[in-house]
């Protein structure tokens, strides 16, 4: 029977039955397509912004015996390879493409630094000609071989990385507003009929096992 609510619940309707409140967070890009953009998680502004959006859901519902627990991002692009063929460009590409002094560009340039060691190095294997890590800050890597292993791996472990930021100050931010509900997050694609896309489809395993270091459980969307 009808027991639960679903998507953004009436207000006259948490009153009565359990539902799940629902945060549309900056961050990573819905599949859907649907209010989202790629943000730098790193920026100070941004981090603004998401600890507004969670004020708004759950300040209001924290006080509520009702409320199970909250969502973030529905069917969010954690997976490079199938948001670029689905041309939704990958949240890697996103940062990396930034150019300056983006805190979210930096963080991009040291995990290449800490990688790779020496730009000779890094230049090999991106077929760049970059005469310092420093120098990379204003390259957008749009010419980079994203079919190269190397550069694959490098791209999975750095969304990661930008997966574990996001989640930790969501989590954090939501924590520290309501301490006693349940953290969901990111309701995460599952593409029952795929065989296209490898592993759960539409998401890493790998970014599955970072988030869950934060989230309560693991939700997915099946498609």
């Amino acid at each position: 029977g009808f027991n639960s609510l679903g998507y953004d619940p009436l207000d006259p309707m948490t009153g009565m039955m359990p539902y799940i409140g629902n945060v549309w967070v900056a961050g990573p890009k819905s599949f859907s397509g649907l209010r989202t953009t790629y943000h730098d998680v790193w920026d100070k502004e941004v981090q603004k912004e998401i600890t507004r959006r969670l004020e708004s859901t759950v300040l209001q519902n924290k006080d509520n015996r009702l409320c199970i627990g909250y969502f973030y991002m529905d069917i969010p692009l954690w997976h490079n390879e199938f948001a670029r063929s689905k041309n939704r460009g990958a949240y890697v590409d996103y940062i990396r493409a930034i150019l300056g002094d983006s805190p979210g560009k930096l963080q991009y340039i040291e995990f290449l630094k800490q990688r790779y060691g020496n730009i000779e190095k890094l230049d090999a294997v991106y077929k760049l000609n970059a005469t310092s890590f420093d120098a990379l800050k204003d390259q957008d890597f749009v010419s980079i071989d994203y079919t190269n292993p190397s550069i694959k791996k490098d791209d999975e472990d750095f969304l990661n990385i930008i997966a574990d930021q996001y989640t930790k100050y969501c989590v954090s931010e939501t924590r520290r507003m309501d301490p006693h509900h349940m953290i969901f997050g990111d309701r995460f694609m599952l593409l029952m009929r795929s065989s296209q896309i490898e592993e759960s489809g539409g998401t890493y395993n790998s970014i599955l096992k970072t988030v869950s270091k934060y989230y309560d459980a693991i939700a997915f969307q099946p498609m």
